[in-house]
């Protein structure tokens, strides 16, 4: 059974669509860190709707990958 939302936009699935809410658990930092860096337009990008705003699973996974620091052989 498929279960991928078919509701999209320009190709993207918006079940990998982020609320802030939900990329400051992962990152376990406050949500007033992420709403500083869009008012300072750094870190992580984003997309707003209004009101609203949403970041995109790709870019979360990649500001991890970036900030990922290998261990020392």
């Amino acid at each position: 059974m498929d279960t991928k939302n078919t509701n999209n936009t320009n190709g993207i699935e918006t079940s990998e669509l982020l609320t802030p809410q939900e990329v400051a658990s992962l990152l376990a930092i406050p949500i007033s860190t992420l709403a500083r860096w869009r008012q300072e337009q750094r870190e992580i990008a984003y997309i707003r709707f209004g009101k609203y705003v949403r970041y995109r699973r790709e870019d979360v996974n990649s500001y991890i990958t970036d900030h990922t620091v290998e261990p020392r052989e």
